[in-house]
C-alpha cells in the first residue's frame, strides 16, 4: 500500500509504502508523523465505493468535529492553501487521489473498493487514555459503561432516541457527571434532529473517541480476546491483588478500582481494547485491519516498552500465519521500541514485512533493517545499544 502526498503538514514531499507487518515512523516532534498517519486513517475511514464523504474526510484529517472542507487549507505546507494525497493498494485494487485548493475547493477521485480495508487509530497519550484528559483516566470503569450505554442508545431507530440524560443517573463522580452533560449538550442538536444520527455521531467523535467508545462497548459486552489478557499479565507480571491487600478465590477476584492501576496500565486499556476491536474486524473477513498507534511508551518504563513492542509483533506475525492480515504503523519518539522493533524483525526474518521511515524537517527517508536488526537512524543513541542490546549483536 502507498501513500504519497505534497506540501501536506510539515512535509514538501511524501512518499511511503506500508510494510506488511510492520510501519516503523521515527523523528523528533513536527516532522509530520501524525499527519501521515491521520492522513491514511481519513482516506480509510472516508472513502468507500467510488465516492467519498468530503466532510468526514475533513474531520479526520483536522481532528475536530466542526470543520468543513473549506477549513482543509489548514493543513497544507505553511498554510499554503493547497494540497494532495494519494492512497493506492494494487493488490486491493483501489486508488484514492484527494485534492484540495482553497479557491477551487477539494475534489476526490476514487478507484475501486475499500470496502475490505479498515483502519483503527489510537492517538498518543493521554488522549488515547479513552479520549479525555488525565484528570478523567481514573473514572475509566465509569466511563466504559457511560459509553455503552451511550453506544446502545444511539444505534437505535432515530425516532427513538429519548432522553440521553437519564443515563447519567447513578454516576458517583461530579467531574465525569459534569464532563458527559457538556457533550450530550452538544450532542442534544444531533439527537433532536433525527436524520443521519449515526454519521453525524461519527463525524463527532471521530477519529478518537467514536472507535474507543465501540471498542470499549465490545470488550465490556463480549469480553477481551484471551491473547490480549495473556499479552497483559506478560506485561505486569508483579501487579497482585495481595499488594494491594485484596484476598480472593481464583473463581472470583474482586474489582480493582481504575484508580489504583498504575498510568501505564491506564494506558494501555484502550489499545488492547482497540487490538481487540481489530481481531474481531479481522475474522470477520476484512483483507486488512490498519492499527495505527501514536506514540504507545507513553507511561511505560523502558523493559516494558520493549517487550510490549515485541508482543505486539508477535500477536501480529501468528495472525498473518492465520490468514488474518492486521498491519501496524507505530509513531515513536523513543529508541528502545524502535530498536525493539527492528530487531524482533531481523531475528524472525520478517525484514521483507516492515518498513522503517525517519521523519526530519528537510524530509522523510526511508532506512533499510539489516540482517543484525541494525537500522542508521539519527535518533538512535550508540548508549541505547550498548546498555541494552550489545549482548545479542
Amino acid at each position: 500500500m502507498l501513500f504519497t502526498a505534497e506540501n501536506y503538514g510539515p512535509q514538501a514531499r511524501i512518499g511511503i509504502e506500508l510494510g506488511d507487518l510492520v510501519t516503523l515512523f521515527v523523528g523528533p516532534n513536527n516532522t509530520g508523523k501524525t499527519f501521515v498517519s491521520r492522513g491514511i486513517y481519513a482516506i480509510i475511514k472516508s472513502c468507500r465505493r467510488e465516492s467519498c464523504d468530503g466532510d468526514r474526510l475533513a474531520a479526520l484529517l483536522l481532528n475536530n468535529a466542526v470543520v468543513t472542507p473549506r477549513d482543509l487549507w489548514l493543513v497544507s505546507r505553511d498554510l499554503r492553501g493547497s494540497f494532495s494525497l494519494m492512497l493506492r493498494d494494487d493488490e486491493q485494487r483501489f486508488e484514492v487521489e484527494v485534492r484540495y485548493d482553497r479557491d477551487r475547493g477539494l475534489d476526490v477521485d476514487v478507484s475501486g473498493s475499500l470496502d475490505m480495508l479498515t483502519a483503527l487509530y489510537v492517538p498518543a497519550h493521554p488522549i488515547a487514555s479513552l479520549g479525555l484528559l488525565q484528570t478523567f483516566a481514573g473514572y475509566a470503569a465509569e466511563l466504559r459503561d457511560l459509553m455503552s450505554k451511550l453506544a446502545l442508545q444511539l444505534i437505535q431507530v432515530p425516532g427513538e432516541a429519548k432522553k440521553p440524560l437519564e443515563i447519567l443517573k447513578g454516576l458517583n463522580s461530579d467531574l465525569l457527571y459534569t464532563f458527559t452533560s457538556s457533550i450530550l449538550s452538544v450532542l442534544r442538536p444531533l439527537l433532536e434532529q433525527r436524520q443521519e444520527l449515526i454519521k453525524a455521531i461519527s463525524i463527532m467523535f471521530s477519529p478518537t473517541l467514536l472507535d474507543l467508545a465501540y471498542a470499549l462497548h465490545l470488550a465490556g459486552s463480549r469480553g477481551i480476546d484471551e491473547r490480549l489478557r495473556t499479552m497483559f499479565r506478560d506485561l505486569f507480571p508483579l501487579f497482585t491483588y495481595s499488594a494491594l491487600g485484596l484476598h480472593h478465590s481464583r473463581e472470583a477476584p474482586p474489582e480493582i478500582p481504575p484508580h489504583l492501576l498504575s498510568s501505564g496500565m491506564l494506558q494501555l486499556l484502550p489499545i488492547l481494547c482497540l487490538l481487540n476491536l481489530a481481531l474481531l474486524q479481522a475474522e470477520q473477513g476484512y483483507r486488512r485491519v490498519l492499527v495505527l498507534i501514536d506514540e504507545p511508551e507513553m507511561n511505560l518504563e523502558l523493559q516494558r516498552q520493549m517487550r510490549f513492542a515485541e508482543a505486539l509483533l508477535s500477536l501480529a506475525h501468528s495472525l498473518h500465519r492465520e490468514g488474518k492480515r492486521i498491519s501496524l504503523i507505530i509513531a515513536t519518539h523513543s529508541d528502545f521500541i524502535a530498536y525493539s522493533i527492528t530487531r524482533w524483525i531481523a531475528r524472525n526474518n520478517l525484514r521483507s514485512m516492515a518498513r522503517v521511515y525517519e521523519f526530519k524537517h528537510e524530509g522523510i527517508k526511508e532506512r533499510e533493517i539489516d540482517e543484525y536488526g541494525e537500522v542508521r537512524l539519527e535518533t538512535f543513541s550508540d548508549a541505547v545499544r550498548k546498555l541494552f542490546f550489545e549482548e545479542a549483536l
